[in-house]
């Protein structure tokens, strides 16, 4: 086990988010404890603690990084004067490269984590801001609306992962370039 000091706090604090991704991956997020991601991340139980005060406060974590690393990606590209098809299209494929190792887990932290997630509304309500604002300049001046836009991209990038987990089959790489390459059609389907 490794003994807590100020300087390696932050690479723990990493090391358990990316352990426990994988330790839900394998166990389900509802049968994996504290205990499990403590000793895969060769940690004793209380640093576990010391990091997070229970599960519900790491799937919020988790939860929480991905939004603020979405909504980033969204600015970052904004500020490049990219187009607004190039920004979705990058958008849509970082989420798909961030989440295509772990679809179960995501889905299962994604609503587990958006519950109990502090400022819940706050990070998705921003990321549907900014994605909708980006959506806009790309939209016919009919129907669908930007806010329409980003339900009908977030459900095409879900109905792909829950199609996999339906018929109960691994997520490959060939199925994060087949979502990419839908997601790419549909984005393209949305210009003027």
């Amino acid at each position: 086990m490794e003994k807590q000091t100020g300087k390696k706090r932050p690479a723990t604090h990493t090391r358990i988010l990316h352990v426990s991704k994988i330790i839900f991956e394998k166990n389900g997020v509802t049968k994996t404890t504290c205990a499990d991601i403590a000793e895969e991340a060769g940690i004793a139980r209380s640093t576990f603690f010391t990091h997070f005060a229970s599960l519900d406060e790491l799937y919020a974590e988790l939860n929480q990084r991905e939004l603020i690393d979405l909504i980033d990606k969204v600015k970052e590209l904004s500020s490049q004067e990219s187009s607004p098809e190039y920004i979705l299209k990058e958008l849509f494929a970082k989420l798909v490269d961030d989440t295509i190792k772990y679809p179960k887990t995501f889905v299962e932290l994604l609503v587990k984590g958006l519950l109990f997630m502090p400022n819940k509304n706050k990070y998705f309500t921003e990321f549907e801001r900014v994605v909708s604002k980006v959506a806009a300049g790309l939209l016919r001046q009919t129907p669908p609306t930007p806010e329409e836009a980003f339900t009908s991209l977030l459900g095409l990038y879900f109905g792909f992962i829950f199609k996999a987990l339906l018929r109960d089959s691994n997520v490959t790489a060939d199925d994060g370039r087949a979502v990419k390459a839908a997601i790419d059609r549909y984005i393209d389907s949305l210009k003027l």
